[in-house]
């Protein structure tokens, strides 16, 4: 696909802008031709000039009709218009334009502007390329040949011929310039709706795969439970009998390390839980930190932490397993970054028309480099940690339609604060929680 992508836009750019140019050159050129050379008749311009000009509008005509027919009957010229055949159409009326002015006064020609339309379409096609400078360098060598010319050699052609055929050019050189500039966003607009149809393909394939990949994450984990489940129950059978120190130190180790599993699952299980298990109702968050308060008193004793509940009770719509969950990492977190004799306060409270919970410790902190990467997927500061509880809380706190955010100084500790839309009251008009 890369490969391909940038000769298939610059096809693109060439069909968008040479195609139109060429199929309105075809009508202009005839329009020009008949216009130029009869004011230049009555202008009194001499017979000799008049033909040579005539002759190479003519060829120029026949020039593009040789060119439309053959793309007519190439069915694939139809779809890739061939660069080299396209930059000699721009390089020919260049020079031709370039011989018609020599016989008309040089750079004091009134077609002067005629020199610019196909310089201006020839770089609109091809963009920074060989093709564009060859057809830039025809430009220049005309140039330098107008201004080499003897003033001699240059009719003259009174008013109001001159300034109508300078208007008269000026009026082609803008249509043909818009037609080359409209054909370009054309082309440009065109691309932009494929290569949109393009990244919308590839971000529904990846979103495909990845939920793919959850659900196939989630089923091996719930697999995996019930053996890790026999093997502690035999561990915590087995290990009453060991008879000297260094076996039951074994014992302890295993029995940790399938704690430590399970407790890697259980987390994985409950992140990957999709939105659409979501069953909320009316909750009181003060009774969720109490009882996430009661799960962790004796762990808090252990470490001897004080464990704090503050605030009063506000109602939220939420799922009260999830949220206990979420509210049960982030306080957990909390614990194991206090050290002996610390405060972790878990308060409930309202703040700015949400319902926020505050875990705030005295902790260690952290700095700016784990701050930035907190919340990312199996990232721990922690050597039992798994790194999926700021996850796991990002998530549903998100799925609730709330918000997560966190305060930490080093040596000072950690702020965080969850904040969820209020329980509507107000019959039908406040926040209802988004589902599946």
């Amino acid at each position: 696909m890369t490969v391909h992508a940038l000769p298939a836009t610059k096809n693109t750019q060439l069909r968008s802008v040479g195609h139109p140019w060429a199929r309105r050159k075809l009508s202009m050129i005839a329009t020009k031709a008949i216009f130029v050379t009869a004011l230049l008749a009555f202008a009194g311009l001499s017979p000799a000039r008049i033909g040579a000009i005539a002759a190479i509008e003519v060829a120029g005509l026949l020039f593009i009709i040789t060119i439309m027919e053959g793309r007519k009957r190439d069915a694939q010229l139809v779809q890739k218009l061939q660069p080299e055949r396209l930059a000699a159409t721009f390089v020919f009326f260049v020079a031709g334009q370039g011989v018609v002015l020599a016989l008309t006064g040089g750079l004091s020609s009134p077609l002067l502007a005629l020199l610019i339309g196909p310089t201006v379409a020839a770089t609109a096609a091809f963009g920074r390329s060989r093709e564009s400078f060859v057809v830039l360098g025809t430009l220049g060598l005309m140039c330098v040949t107008l201004a080499l010319l003897p003033a001699s050699l240059h009719p003259t052609i009174g008013q109001p011929y001159f300034g109508i055929l300078a208007l008269g050019s000026m009026l082609f050189v803008s249509i043909m310039m818009g037609s080359a500039v409209m054909g370009l966003s054309d082309g440009l607009w065109s691309t932009g709706r494929r290569l949109h149809h393009v990244c919308e393909g590839v971000l529904e394939e990846q979103a495909t795969r990845k939920k793919d990949l959850e659900g196939v994450g989630a089923k091996v984990a719930h697999e995996l439970k019930n053996p890790l489940a026999a093997i502690k129950g035999l561990l915590q059978l087995e290990q009453p009998r060991a008879h000297d120190e260094k076996s039951r130190r074994r014992f302890e180790v295993m029995a940790s390390e399938v704690n430590r599993m399970e407790s890697i699952l259980r987390d994985y299980l409950a992140f990957s839980t999709p939105l659409d298990t979501l069953r909320p109702v009316s909750t009181n968050l003060r009774g969720i930190v109490e009882n996430v308060a009661a799960v962790l008193e004796g762990r808090a004793a252990a470490l001897d932490v004080e464990l704090r509940i503050e605030g009063d009770e506000v109602h939220v719509p939420c799922d009260p397993s999830r949220m206990k969950e979420a509210v049960l990492n982030l306080a957990s977190n909390a614990l194991d970054a206090t050290g002996r004799g610390g405060v972790v306060t878990l308060q409930v409270s309202r703040a700015s028309g949400a319902a926020r919970v505050t875990i705030a410790d005295t902790g260690v902190g952290m700095n700016d480099v784990v701050m930035s990467r907190l919340g990312t997927p199996f990232f721990t500061t922690r050597r039992e940690g798994t790194g999926l509880g700021v996850s796991l809380a990002r998530t549903v706190v998100a799925q609730h339609g709330g918000t997560l955010s966190f305060d930490s100084e080093l040596e000072r500790g950690t702020t965080v604060r969850i904040d969820l839309p209020l329980l509507n009251t107000g019959g039908g008009h406040g926040h209802s929680l988004a589902r599946g």
